[in-house]
């Protein structure tokens, strides 16, 4: 079988106790934990108790049918992989469990060797969703952290630029006491106007650099 972290827990439910002994019995022998549970009742139950991988369930059970089950134990357990068991005349049912979340269906009576690579099949499967899931996860942090880096370093660029215009704009003034505030005011004036036009905030920011700026132009005349 495929290496794993400890024991990988797996949960028979079956409301038939020879079903439930046979592949406990298998299933032990191929180093699982096993968890047994006769309803579909009892197995949400345990499925609260233990933290199961994978859930081998019946489809026609007294009380929660199998169908039922699927939605209700993936509530509970998301990245629970679930492997249905069916009689040969139930594919309706079979299908419906895989619409609602199963993995996979085996038709009774079961071959253990067909079990057997069914259920490595569904391990494998969920190990590939969980991988999937922590590099999306990965990923969207990382997206997160680079994006955080970009604005801190445009916000630092638009720093600098800003204060080298200012320079440039109190240079200006400095050569014509007639100047000397004369951008600041029209700043602050233009700005209002912008929020009272209920621009946005940007906006306004813009509106009042422009002011700020607007006879930057007189420094080579």
């Amino acid at each position: 079988m495929a290496d794993y972290t400890g024991p990988v827990a797996v949960l028979v439910v079956d409301d038939e106790e020879p079903i439930r002994s046979a592949l406990k019995k298998y299933l032990a022998q191929q180093k699982f934990e096993v968890y047994t549970a006769g309803s579909g009742e009892e197995a949400l139950e345990q499925l609260r108790r233990h933290k199961i991988s994978l859930m081998l369930s019946d489809i026609r059970m007294p009380g929660l049918s199998g169908v039922d089950l699927v939605p209700q134990a993936i509530e509970i357990e998301a990245d629970l992989a679930i492997l249905m068991l069916t009689a040969v005349n139930d594919a309706t049912s079979a299908a419906l469990c895989m619409q609602r979340g199963a993995m996979d269906y085996l038709t009774k009576p079961i071959e253990l060797a067909d079990l057997g690579r069914a259920v490595q099949r569904a391990l494998r499967r969920r190990e590939m969703l969980l991988e999937n899931r922590h590099l999306n996860q990965w990923l969207k942090e990382e997206v997160t952290t680079r994006t955080a880096e970009l604005q801190r370093e445009r916000m630092r660029l638009e720093r600098i630029s800003t204060a080298t215009l200012e320079a440039l704009v109190n240079a200006l003034e400095a050569k014509d006491p007639y100047l000397r505030g004369h951008s600041a005011r029209v700043a602050d004036l233009s700005a209002t106007v912008a929020h009272q036009m209920k621009l946005g905030d940007d906006e306004v920011d813009q509106v009042r650099i422009a002011g700020r700026l607007h006879d930057i132009g007189k420094i080579g005349t």
